[in-house]
């Protein structure tokens, strides 16, 4: 689904700043602020002995990563740019030029951001990484119970960054995947996913704008065993309508409003539709082929 779209690294050297502790240093992207800091001298290491208790500090002080690029002609003039991040630990607000693309709360996503009509000839890029122990100490964890930290449970993160009976409590923290820019065509095929199944069956997922600039699908293909992919039957497509927004399109694709106000993102979606009867064959195995549950995660 990329022949249409080229894709620039982004990774390398970065700067890393965290103005409360008058910290400047040289950061690799991707990695980890810990990692950075024991290059540059700030800390020792981390692995070493008892070590990591001492360095609690880290994961309570904001810090900013920081990185010039230069945009050429044929990136500054294509249809469609994005800043795409394959994996942030994991709250934090990006900004280019000085405009806010959007905010992260889950280290496991990869996020896409428009940048189609912000990119220049110089280009700075900052990432505001939030304290990820300011903000576990926000949650109300009441009436909850977890070994060896109730606030994880609440966050979209590794669960043994917080400490286990194998590892340190050492939370990572940082860009820990690529950064990259995309550009190309306005019109793509994107996220193609496939499940397979014991019995054979195979479900293709993938997000399509073909329809026009400002209207997205998701189609979704059930192959039963034996069958071709042009026997296959469209489950459901889900059409959304309106303004480009950083989420990428992926609170449309879920059914949901994104919350983006500062993109300016009206998506909505539009009501879905199916290929065939309740009673026949296909429609059959639509209610079998994935759980309810795992359909639902499957979206977000």
């Amino acid at each position: 689904g990329r022949d249409n779209m080229k894709e620039r690294s982004l990774n390398g050297k970065w700067a890393l700043r965290c103005e409360e502790k008058g910290i400047c240093a040289e950061a690799q992207v991707p990695g980890d602020i810990h990692a950075d800091l024991f290059r540059a001298g700030v800390i020792d290491d981390p692995y070493f002995g008892l070590n990591h208790r001492s360095l609690r500090w880290v994961l309570g002080e904001d810090f900013v990563y920081e990185t010039t690029f230069r945009a050429g002609q044929e990136e500054r003039s294509a249809e469609s740019a994005f800043l795409c991040f394959y994996g942030i630990d994991t709250y934090a607000s990006v900004e280019l030029n000085g405009v806010l693309l959007g905010e992260t709360k889950n280290m496991f996503l990869r996020y896409d951001f428009d940048v189609t009509k912000l990119l220049r000839d110089e280009n700075v890029l900052r990432v505001y990484m939030r304290s990820t122990a300011r903000i576990a100490q926000s949650f109300d964890c009441g009436n909850y119970f977890a070994t060896f930290n109730v606030p994880r449970i609440f966050m979209r993160k590794a669960q043994c960054h917080f400490g286990w009976d194998w590892a340190p409590d050492l939370p990572g923290y940082g860009i820990w995947n690529d950064v990259t820019l995309r550009y190309g065509s306005a019109r793509r095929m994107d996220r193609l996913r496939w499940y397979a199944y014991e019995d054979g069956a195979v479900n293709f997922r993938a997000e399509l704008n073909f329809g026009g600039e400002d209207v997205y699908f998701r189609a979704e293909v059930a192959l039963r065993p034996g069958a071709s992919l042009a026997e296959g039957k469209t489950e459901r497509t889900v059409a959304a309508t309106g303004t480009t927004g950083n989420c990428g399109g992926r609170a449309a694709m879920a059914g949901r409003t994104c919350t983006n106000t500062a993109s300016g993102c009206t998506r909505r979606t539009a009501p879905s539709s199916t290929s065939a009867a309740a009673g026949s064959p296909s429609a059959r195995w639509r209610r079998n082929s994935i759980p309810s549950a795992r359909r639902a995660s499957a979206l977000r």
